[in-house]
């Protein structure tokens, strides 16, 4: 590149060695529709604007590090997220970009609508600016910064800034808090075309226009929780391009039911693992007729600092030119059910750099889990053992043992049987030798009573109906009681619960 000298106003060349290069992006590989314009750098002019009785806080210096200059300059984290595909740059040919502070004709306090002022504001600081030598024409986006005002905040305009939507050229953003880089970025996302990143929390129908608690597009949080990372939703990237077709998984139905990998939309693309995505997207299928289709997008965000990190957050695509919806956010186990399309994605695990989620349509029966918890049964030791009991391979199997009582064991047998998808049954066992010395002195002692505790877990995805488990004990032999604390219990997919029941014993036991 060219610069002048220090020394002398002569120009020279700054020769930059270079060890190796990673190619982050190749623009001959994009579509073919894709819209060119994002793919430039955007440069950006910023005049400082005073009124007559209202001054701007920030400084020229503080602005000038806040979008260029800084660690965590607005233009480092536009490149990021963008994958370098946008850049929003100061002049080269000049020291800085950021401009005055001017004073426009005006009292601040005196403006009675807001309707038109931005613009008559924006026109007055423009013709101040020229007087300064600004060339306008090397600039396509116009950033006004006027006084963080309670005349502007709360009186005429409700607004912290306010930015032209979908332009290539003559973009103007007005911003009236200059502390909050959010505001700067989140005006120049308008620019690119984005509409607002909304809340629809549960798909509830409560719409807040800003309320996205994860991105800059939905601004409502900056204010309380301004030390955590903010980024733009998946949604966005897509309809901007940043996010590449192969990053895209689309979902149409049971044929892709299985397990898929995401890589966090935050780190480059170039640095996911084979075989991952940066987004999921399935299709509702209550699109009316004459609307574009939406989308659930699923996707996710890692490393220290970010919001809401390592859980797949859910948001709804209703098109370019509708505000983005956000609905809930996953962890590890969780799933999101749409009732509609039958279908639940699970989030089971994730890392720093990989997501494994799992995409069910339709209800998928799975055996239950049936273990036991604690028996005050003499003969049922802690210790679980895996030998198995029962000559019918598809019979799990469960074997406690008994230490210090000579190979005398007792086990727990659970029967899977799934009647009509409604039903479990599960059956409890004890072996030919149960009587022993232990039981013999716990009855001289009266202890023929005993309390056992089961865990069941409902495995079924969770697309699928409650699953009721029964305590049915069938018929018992004379002197055997069993009495539970419930009759039935009513699980919900993917949850557990506990069962208590106490077990009477007669007092002589026959072997069998």
């Amino acid at each position: 590149k060219k610069r002048s000298s220090e020394s002398s106003k002569s120009s020279e060349l700054e020769v930059v060695h270079v060890s190796e290069i990673e190619v982050l992006f190749d623009s001959k590989k994009r579509d073919a529709n894709t819209d060119t314009r994002w793919l430039k750098n955007r440069r950006v002019a910023v005049i400082i604007v005073n009124f007559e009785d209202e001054v701007v806080d920030c400084t020229a210096s503080e602005i000038q590090e806040m979008l260029w200059s800084g660690p965590t300059s607005a233009q480092q984290r536009y490149e990021l997220d963008s994958y370098a595909h946008v850049s929003f740059d100061n002049d080269p040919l000049v020291s800085t970009s950021v401009f005055g502070p001017i004073t426009i004709p005006l009292k601040l306090g005196s403006e009675t609508e807001c309707r038109s002022a931005p613009d008559k504001w924006a026109y007055l600081a423009e013709e101040k600016a020229k007087e300064l030598g600004v060339i306008f024409n090397h600039y396509s986006h116009y950033v006004f910064v006027l006084p963080r005002s309670d005349v502007i905040h709360r009186k005429l305009c409700k607004w912290n800034g306010l930015g032209n939507l979908d332009c290539d050229s003559n973009c103007r953003v007005w911003v009236s808090n200059c502390e909050k880089q959010g505001v700067f970025m989140h005006e120049l996302g308008h620019n690119l075309g984005l509409r607002h990143a909304a809340s629809n929390l549960g798909l509830q129908g409560d719409i807040i226009g800003y309320g996205d608690p994860t991105a800059i597009m939905g601004n409502m949080w900056w204010n309380t929780w301004s030390d955590f990372g903010f980024y733009f939703n998946a949604v966005h990237k897509f309809h901007l391009e940043w996010i590449s077709t192969d990053m895209v998984l689309q979902i149409e139905g049971p044929n892709d039911n299985g397990v898929y990998f995401l890589a966090p939309h935050n780190h480059l693309p170039a640095n996911r693992a084979p075989n991952t995505y940066i987004m999921v997207r399935i299709k509702r299928p209550d699109t009316k007729p004459g609307e574009e289709p939406s989308f659930y997008v699923f996707s996710y965000v890692s490393g220290d600092g970010m919001f809401l990190p390592d859980r797949c957050t859910v948001h709804l695509d209703k098109g370019k030119f509708a505000q983005s919806e956000y609905i809930t956010s996953l962890q590890n186990s969780e799933s999101f059910v749409d009732v509609t399309s039958r279908f639940s994605v699970t989030q089971e695990a994730v890392s720093s750099h990989m997501m494994r989620l799992r995409i069910s349509f339709g209800c998928n029966l799975k055996p239950s889990t049936i273990s036991l918890l604690s028996s005050g049964i003499p003969l049922a030791g802690s210790e679980v053992k895996s030998s198995p009991l029962s000559t019918d391979p598809g019979v799990p199997q469960i074997l406690f043992s008994a230490p210090g009582f000579a190979g005398i064991l007792d086990y727990f047998v659970p029967v899977t049987s799934q009647a009509n998808g409604t039903s479990d049954k599960f059956l409890f066992l004890f072996p030919d030798n149960f009587q022993n010395t232990t039981y013999q002195k716990n009855m001289e002692s009266k202890k023929n009573s005993h309390v056992i505790v089961f865990n069941i877990t409902n495995n079924d995805n969770s697309i699928c109906p409650p699953t009721i488990y029964q305590t049915n004990f069938g018929v018992l032999e004379p002197g055997w009681e069993v009495a539970c604390d419930v009759p039935e219990l009513l699980v919900s997919p993917r949850s557990s619960c506990f069962l208590s029941c106490r077990l009477t014993l007669p007092e002589k036991i026959s072997n069998g």
